[in-house]
């Protein structure tokens, strides 16, 4: 659980959503190859959802997601702004998912960001829904 600075000022900074199908993330995958993973993913989340077995697919997609709704929540898209590598989805030993900036967003920003994320799939969709506060 993420604790509250006492001595801080949080303000949401947006909100974000974003909705998967499976067999498209599956589809780059089997055309594109490591290119894509590699484009899209950083080393750590691939092998967090090579772990998922027949699953993986459905990981891909969720962390997918997480990064376009993410993108969503600061109205940026990914880009220039805001990279597929700068931002990582991270799980904790029970699955709960988690977000760590890289340094260089980090950088572009006077005070911390932190993000908030709830994953969902299906075999079909992954769906993915964010929250980013300021932390002044």
């Amino acid at each position: 659980m993420w604790k509250i600075p006492t001595n801080k000022t949080i303000q949401a900074v947006g909100i974000g959503n974003d909705i998967v199908e499976v067999e498209r993330i599956e589809q780059a995958i089997n055309k594109q190859g490591q290119a894509f993973l590699d484009k899209v993913y950083t080393a750590d989340e691939q092998a967090y959802c090579l772990t998922k077995g027949v699953k993986q697919y459905e990981s891909f997609a969720a962390c997918f997601a997480a990064k376009e709704a993410i993108s969503k929540a600061l109205g940026c898209g990914i880009g220039a702004v805001l990279r597929f590598h700068d931002m990582e989805i991270k799980h904790d030993n029970l699955g709960k998912p988690s977000v760590s900036f890289s340094e260089r967003f980090q950088a572009n920003y006077s005070t911390q960001i932190h993000a908030e994320v709830a994953l969902t799939h299906t075999q079909a969709l992954a769906i993915a829904n964010v929250l980013l506060l300021r932390v002044n």
